[in-house]
């Protein structure tokens, strides 16, 4: 998985492997070049609750442009889900990609560590909420939403395509967000 270093004022160039969404293989090696600067963080574009845009990548791959976000935590703390105490003891961390909705016809996806914390009153471990991806995921729940609204009126086989997805992948994130709605109607007492 692709790994972004973290120094002031960077620009490097790495290869990473990143398969399309879905996909069971890999793409081929690619390079990117990584840049930073204030002037340049597109976090209020992002809007994902508690990150940051600290460095951005451009790329073109099968004629489609794609572009990659690292972010970063606001904060270096996580508050225990069980005590509500304040932890500044990570536990560890893990590099994660995740896709997003597209930004200006270019691909989108985001990268980000998935922390867990240590907490010092009840001794338990737990992991930052990340309200904006549903637990066990490849896709942002804004992007997965899109995904289910271009269904409605457009086959699955060209969402696929439009989207730059596998079509099995599509098929899987229209499924669950129908059984999702399908729950939520029942409970409002909609179906008889």
């Amino acid at each position: 998985n692709q790994v972004f270093q973290k120094k002031p004022g960077f620009s490097l160039t790495q290869t990473a492997n990143l398969p399309k969404l879905g996909s069971g293989e890999q793409s081929g090696k690619f390079q990117i070049k990584l840049s930073r600067g204030a002037e340049n963080r597109p976090s209020t574009l992002l809007r994902i609750p508690h990150q940051r845009v600290v460095a951005y990548a451009y790329e073109w791959r099968d004629g489609q442009q794609i572009l990659h976000l690292q972010c970063e935590p606001h904060r270096d703390y996580g508050n225990c889900h069980r005590c509500g105490k304040c932890s500044h003891k990570e536990y560890e961390s893990e590099n994660r990609c995740v896709r997003d909705s597209s930004i200006a016809d270019a691909v989108v996806f985001v990268h980000f560590r998935r922390r867990r914390f240590n907490c010092p009153d009840c001794e338990k471990l737990f992991g930052e909420p990340l309200t904006w991806i549903k637990k066990g995921k490849r896709q942002t729940k804004r992007f997965a939403q899109e995904v289910y609204w271009r269904c409605h009126h457009t086959p699955h086989t060209q969402v696929a395509a439009q989207m730059w997805l596998d079509e099995s992948a599509v098929r899987t994130i229209f499924c669950s967000l129908v059984s999702f709605v399908t729950r939520l109607l029942a409970r409002a007492g909609c179906f008889s």
